[in-house]
């Protein structure tokens, strides 16, 4: 596969910190892994490149979202107020920009998270919950309910995440129907978490399951949504203990250290369960923060590479088993979903691609011995 050739070609690494001290999301992913004493290792292998032009990229940053459509199209929405989804066919062609920033009816304030939807259309979870149709700017319908994290479970139903604060009462899960109409609540498997918010990271299992787990454990369980049951998975080998609670450093998100972090979680198949986390490293140190970019974010100037260490975990469902781990070689993707993870650049004229990879699991070879 021929991909455009990019001039003065440069990597946009952007991570938003206040993940590690808060409660946005930081989906920082791979390019490629390694592994060792592993019967599978995860391969990310290019699929094609999604262009936006100079002219529609204002926005547009690494911490965006990703989906697959039911026609094989994608859609990219950036993790901003911006309020704009732009819209590519199954070859990687821009269709088209819409979507209209603003407070009133209809309108995008902020994304946190999208679904493809099986009619085409993509629900979105943020400052309001919506619904938005190729070619529409003004999303229908649309409810005044928050939400962090959105899945498309099946054509009637989608799972929506929203974050509760600690002491808040409510259920931090609840299962609308495509319409935005409230179907049921489902409570935290986790309650035991105390002080910890209801972030969740989720992947789909199946059109009536799925995985959950907190941000800040090492811990998963799988919840029925027509019944709300949930079933904790036993892992036999806990890669970093239970933060419990967000930070309570009162100091800047980039000089605060994080904590370890689940950054994402996809399921392979039903019962392989890959999981994305992040951890302090050694010689860890602030970052120098640079000054205000184009794209509305202040980002460290510092490489994260170098101070964050990113880990794949690989783990059997069936007996909490972990078939591959392994350590991220080089942190300049950004790991969105289900199964999918981009770079972005940006050529001297200012567009901006994103090169997506697809996920894989592949047999791990053993690295010779020195």
């Amino acid at each position: 596969m021929n991909f455009p050739r990019l001039r003065a070609r440069r990597t946009r690494l952007h991570v938003n910190f206040a993940a590690w001290v808060g409660c946005l999301s930081a989906t920082i992913g791979l390019l490629s892994v390694r592994a060792a004493n592993a019967q599978v290792r995860a391969h990310f292998e290019p699929v094609l490149q999604l262009k936006v032009p100079e002219s529609a990229a204002f926005g547009f940053t690494a911490s965006s979202r990703i989906v697959e459509r039911s026609d094989g199209g994608y859609v990219v929405a950036p993790i901003t107020d911006v309020g704009r989804i732009a819209w590519f066919d199954s070859r990687g062609r821009l269709q088209q920009v819409t979507g209209r920033p603003g407070e009133g009816p209809g309108e995008l304030r902020l994304i946190h998270s999208v679904a493809a939807l099986s009619d085409g259309s993509v629900a979105i979870a943020g400052s309001r919950l919506s619904v938005l149709k190729p070619g529409q700017n003004v999303a229908q319908p649309q409810v005044s309910r928050e939400g962090q994290e959105v899945l498309s479970m099946n054509s009637r139903e989608i799972l929506v995440n929203k974050l509760l604060m600690p002491g808040a009462k409510g259920s931090p899960f609840v299962v609308w129907s495509t319409g935005l109409d409230s179907i049921r609540a489902i409570q935290d498997p986790f309650t035991s978490m105390l002080g910890d918010p209801t972030f969740r990271r989720m992947a789909r299992r199946n059109e009536s399951s799925v995985v959950v787990s907190p941000v800040t454990a090492f811990e998963f369980a799988i919840i029925d949504i027509r019944t709300g049951r949930a079933t904790p998975l036993r892992i036999g080998n806990v890669r970093f203990p239970s933060a419990k609670f967000m930070s309570v450093d009162r100091r800047q998100p980039h000089v605060a250290k994080p904590y370890s972090r689940v950054l994402s979680l996809h399921v392979y198949g039903v019962d392989t369960l890959v999981v994305i986390y992040a951890e302090a490293t050694k010689d860890w140190s602030p970052a120098p923060m640079r000054p205000q970019g184009r794209e509305g974010g202040v980002v460290p100037a510092k490489d994260i590479s170098k101070y964050l260490s990113f880990k794949v975990d690989i783990i059997d469902m069936r007996n909490g088993r972990s078939i591959g781990q392994h350590t991220l070689q080089q942190a300049v993707s950004a790991f969105v979903g289900p199964g999918i993870a981009f770079s972005i650049e940006e050529s001297s004229d200012g567009d901006l691609y994103f090169q997506l990879y697809r996920l894989r699991l592949v047999p791990a070879v053993p690295f010779p011995k020195k």
